[in-house]
């Protein structure tokens, strides 16, 4: 699914107690197109400097209820001193922002609004998934104690990246405009992504 691949996503860009939302300057179409045309080159500058954010990657998924909704901004503060960031830096400008800063933030709310729609769209279907896996794991005589925990642990993070998501109406207006491109940006992204942590 569409939520699944935006994951994806972030882990592979590296680049949840959410916070209130704050009046901003809106997003413009201009933000939008200039944030999907940068994929493939951010993409690209990812995976050449691959080994620079292995240590990320790590926090990322040990992590990911305090790293998903702030993807870009998290990885920017991560890589910040070094050469991966002079890259970003650049690659934004050519797309039309004021930096990377500029970039990762907007791409952030771009992305919030983004599955703040989605999430309401799939929310009951979601939650009835979520309560039939649940109902499965508990019942389920083959699990051993520790495995029925784990398990039950994963399924409470995923039920948790569901809540808090916030995006003004303004940002979910314009990226609803917007929703079939981005989709096709990320869907297209992901299947390109190098996700892998090495160990």
């Amino acid at each position: 699914m569409p939520f699944q691949r935006i994951v994806y996503f972030f882990s592979f860009l590296l680049l949840f107690a959410a916070s209130p939302v704050k009046a901003e300057t809106p997003l413009m179409d201009a933000d939008i197109q200039g944030f999907i045309d940068a994929m493939p080159e951010m993409r690209a500058i990812a995976d050449r400097h691959d080994d620079e954010m292995q240590e990320y990657k790590r926090a990322f998924m040990r992590d990911r209820k305090q790293k998903v909704r702030e993807p870009f901004g998290n990885a920017l503060k991560s890589i910040k001193g070094k050469a991966i960031y002079g890259e970003v830096d650049a690659a934004a400008r050519e797309h039309g922002f004021d930096g990377a800063p500029d970039w990762a933030h907007k791409g952030d709310r771009i992305v919030n609004a983004y599955v703040s729609l989605e999430m309401a769209n799939r929310a009951p279907q979601m939650q009835q998934h979520l309560a039939a896996a649940r109902q499965m794991i508990e019942s389920n005589p083959n699990f051993t104690a520790e495995q029925r925990k784990n398990m039950l642990a994963q399924l409470d993070q995923g039920a948790g990246m569901m809540e808090g998501w916030n995006a003004s109406e303004a940002d979910k207006a314009i990226v609803a405009r917007r929703r079939n491109d981005l989709e096709a940006a990320f869907n297209k992204t992901a299947s390109k992504s190098k996700i892998g942590v090495k160990q």
